[in-house]
């Protein structure tokens, strides 16, 4: 996917410049180098409590689920084994999706009930530290993307920043250390040799469980599924009359509804789309029984052809459209984007929800439901679309500028709509990708500049990077040097420096820093300076850091920028008063800082300001002074959702704590900084809060 940053250096970079600043002072004194990305030793250092209540999953949310009695056993029964493959298979529509789903579901539930000393049901399933979802139903999915969600699930983003071997390696030993359930969706469609070679080497305890209209892999528990039973076709025959409110199948004889099932074969997915056909106006059951029989050898693609044209030209319209969103989509988004409106969409949609080509979550929020094509209606309904172009054309361009207005909205420097991006994300992907395919340069950039620190403080990197090479090659399509220098400088320069490629980073950042010389753009000069700063820091170049940032703090005041004055302060404030010691003119520093972050109303500047002006306090001796600026900043830092920041105030506080004689707290304070360095991936930290565990885990004793 992508990635980004923008016009001023994000939330984000400032974070890790200041946090990398307080753990290199150990980090340089032991002359130790390390990757920023988590060593295998860091890997293998982990585990999991098996009180633990919160289980790391994305699964789906659980549906009405009918039947399936003896199936479901049969993979619990597979889990429980040392089989660590498992293939629910069988053809389209047979329910393959829905029975992985409840199983895993149930067994989450299990896993999140463990600690409890109960004897229910549940805690006679298997239990697993983690549940990661993926799916191949709608998109190309390859083992990088199954790495990544990996990863991503089991709250470890740094692992993404690695390169694909070293990622492969790391995730391998996460699964050998951690009982984990990967659930592939649509097996059939992945081209990608490397999810086979993966999956037969899955290393134990953890275990994959795999739906597929074709038996592919070896070394496989199967699960094979045919059409329901009877009783249990007929239960959900009659389960969807109710969900329908159709009273002649309520109402009707099991020898009528027999012959419905016998000929959509007992396929889930077949009896359903039947039931919404019986739905429309005019449609008997007779009908309907007609066609299913007439359609033996290609139920699916009679049923598609005849839902087809019983849909309104307005309701082709949403469904073919409804296929350029990556998966799902808001009323809103599909509003904007299709130009029909209000009470008609409103009808439309419930047309194809009854008819069950369209699927809608049970949020309570109608703003937060999401309409989901089925993807055996989405191939349907896109090669429709690919014969209307200019319909194709139109929708997908009213929707780059939804999602363009949408990032306006909740993105930038201010965290409190991160939330509603994360939801979005994958459409916005597929509105930039729409963007960069039609070479619409001028919409990359603003893109950009509204994603990037949330990409950032989010760690979606791989995005990060790409955004960031498109963006760059949008600035120079449109000859704009200062946001070139930008991409160079903060989106492409600073993100390869934090991945541990100094050389490259330090080369993209120089060449940016001259565009920035050429142009006289101050601001821009400054933060190249202090970049650059950053980087001789983690070199060890004492003196070449200083008179980086010294420059920087130079061009920073010419520029008038409130808040890149402010920025730099807090850096040049903490060199002089850790390197060279002097106090007085650091402490100036921070309190004008402090005053700039507060004119403009910036949370997280302040916040970053009382940290190190509560380190300063707490050097000289200033406990009680020092606690209360950490807590004010803590508890900034903990709203904004900043891990970065947050990790490394937590383990000053530990420190504090340690000092006062509560070492019980100050044990929990050092974990938890310790769980968060290790999910970013920041091994410097890893390094100074372990050693702080140990010593304290020693004085507990």
């Amino acid at each position: 996917m992508i990635d980004v940053l923008l016009n001023a250096l994000p939330e984000i970079v400032g974070g890790l410049i200041v946090a990398g600043l307080i753990a290199l002072v150990g980090y340089f004194l032991s002359k130790l180098r390390r990757s920023v990305e988590p060593s295998p030793t860091d890997i293998e250092n982990l585990s999991f409590t098996s009180t633990k209540l919160e289980i790391p999953s994305n699964l789906p949310a659980r549906t009405d689920f009918i039947g399936r009695e003896k199936e479901k056993a049969r993979v619990i029964e597979a889990l429980d084994s040392r089989s660590y493959l498992i293939c629910i298979d069988g053809i389209a529509g047979i329910g393959k999706t829905s029975l992985a789903l409840e199983v895993a579901n149930e067994c989450l539930v299990a896993s999140r009930s463990r600690c409890r000393d109960d004897k229910t049901r549940e805690n006679t399933l298997p239990i697993f530290d983690g549940f990661i979802w993926t799916t191949a139903k709608d998109r190309e999915l390859k083992l990088r993307d199954i790495l990544d969600e990996i990863a991503r699930v089991m709250g470890y983003p740094g692992i993404i920043q690695q390169s694909f071997e070293e990622k492969r390696v790391s995730l391998q030993k996460l699964l050998s250390k951690s009982r984990c359930l990967l659930i592939i969706d649509n097996f059939e469609t992945i081209v990608d040799d490397a999810v086979q070679d993966f999956l037969l080497h899955l290393p134990e305890p953890s275990k994959a469980l795999i739906t597929s209209r074709e038996q592919t892999l070896r070394q496989t528990w199967e699960v094979s599924l045919k059409g329901l039973e009877k009783e249990e076709g007929l239960l959900l025959i009659r389960s969807e009359g109710r969900r329908l409110e159709l009273e002649t199948i309520e109402k009707a004889q099991d020898t009528t509804l027999l012959n419905l099932y016998d000929a959509t074969g007992g396929a889930p997915l077949a009896i359903k789309w039947a039931m919404g056909q019986i739905k429309q106006q005019g449609q008997a059951l007779d009908t309907i029984l007609s066609d299913l029989y007439q359609a033996k050898g290609d139920v699916f693609e009679d049923m598609f052809a005849r839902s087809w044209s019983l849909l309104s030209n307005e309701a082709r319209k949403i469904l073919m459209i409804m296929t350029i969103f990556v998966s799902s989509a808001t009323k809103n988004a599909i509003e904007e984007s299709s130009d029909v409106h209000h009470f008609d969409l409103d009808r439309i949609l419930a047309e194809l929800v009854q008819m069950w080509l369209i699927e809608v979550t049970d949020e309570l929020e109608v703003a937060k439901r999401k309409y989901g094509i089925h993807p055996l209606t989405r191939f349907y309904a896109s090669k429709k679309l690919l014969e209307k172009p200019k319909l194709r054309n139109e929708a997908s361009n009213r929707m780059v500028q939804y999602y363009l207005q949408y990032v306006k909205q909740h993105g930038g420097r201010d965290w409190h709509g991160y939330d509603n991006l994360e939801e979005e994300l994958q459409n916005i992907m597929i509105a930039i990708n729409w963007c960069n395919k039609t070479e619409k340069w001028e919409l990359i950039t603003l893109f950009r500049i509204y994603l990037t620190d949330f990409l950032g403080v989010r760690c979606y990197w791989n995005e990060r990077v790409y955004l960031a090479e498109r963006a760059l090659l949008a600035s120079r399509k449109l000859n704009d040097r200062r946001n070139e220098a930008i991409c160079m400088v903060y989106d492409l320069g600073w993100t390869i420096a934090m991945q541990g490629k100094l050389d490259k980073g330090k080369k993209l950042i120089s060449d940016g820093l001259e565009i920035f010389k050429k142009l006289q753009d101050n601001s821009g000069i400054a933060l190249a300076f202090r970049t650059l700063g950053y980087i001789a820091l983690r070199e060890n170049e004492i003196e070449e850091a200083k008179n980086f940032f010294s420059k920087s703090l130079e061009f920073a005041d010419k520029s008038g920028d409130n808040f890149i004055k402010g920025k730099i302060r807090i850096t040049l404030g903490y060199f002089i008063y850790f390197k060279e010691k002097k106090f007085n003119e650091a402490r100036k520093l921070l309190n004008i800082a402090r005053q700039l972050f507060l004119e403009e109303d910036d949370e997280i500047g302040l916040a970053r300001a009382l940290h190190v002006l509560g380190m300063f306090e707490y050097k000289e001796g200033n406990r009680k002074k020092a606690k209360s600026l950490y807590y004010e900043s803590l508890d900034i830092f903990s709203k904004a959702g900043q891990p970065f920041y947050k990790a490394f105030l937590m383990k000053d506080l530990a420190m504090l704590e340690e000092s006062t004689k509560n070492k019980a707290y100050a044990l929990k304070l050092a974990k938890e900084a310790y769980e968060i360095f290790t999910t970013l991936g920041i091994s410097w930290g890893i390094e100074e809060t372990q050693e702080m565990i140990n010593r304290l885990e020693k004085k507990l004793k």
